[in-house]
């Protein structure tokens, strides 16, 4: 499963959907190190340094950004796949405006769930066991 780099943004995509939504690799850093910079800034998070495997999804890209000749051809033919590729300069610009609280909210109530789930639990001889209650 693929998740989306940029903060507050819940894209992910699983090889059975099909809603449309690409993944872009970071562009390489020793090639093009502004562009690079310009694409971690826009994921605004706190010491992030991006590995192999983290993408952006193209709900942040605008479609002046991506190969023309792409979306013309994936247009012209819906039921072939068809890789849309972004242009070499393009960076991420299109803001999602996700109300913080809300995710904040749900994302906390999973966290306080965890949190009670690991209080029953003790770690005794490298592993975790049930707590006996008295």
């Amino acid at each position: 499963m693929t998740l989306c780099s940029v903060f507050n943004c819940n894209e992910r995509s699983e090889k059975q959907s099909s809603s449309g939504v690409h993944f872009h690799v970071f562009p390489c850093h020793s090639k093009s190190p502004t562009r690079f910079r310009s694409w971690v800034n826009y994921c605004k998070r706190k010491n992030f340094n991006p590995g192999y495997s983290a993408r952006i999804c193209s709900k942040h890209f605008k479609s002046e950004d991506y190969n023309q000749s792409d979306l013309l051809r994936q247009q012209l033919m819906p039921n072939i796949k068809v890789k849309v590729k972004l242009n070499t300069n393009a960076v991420p610009t299109v803001f999602q405006n996700i109300p913080c609280s809300t995710s904040n909210s749900s994302n906390s109530s999973e966290r306080e769930k965890r949190k009670r789930k690991k209080r029953n639990y003790i770690f005794y001889n490298d592993k975790y066991t049930k707590k006996v209650k008295a």
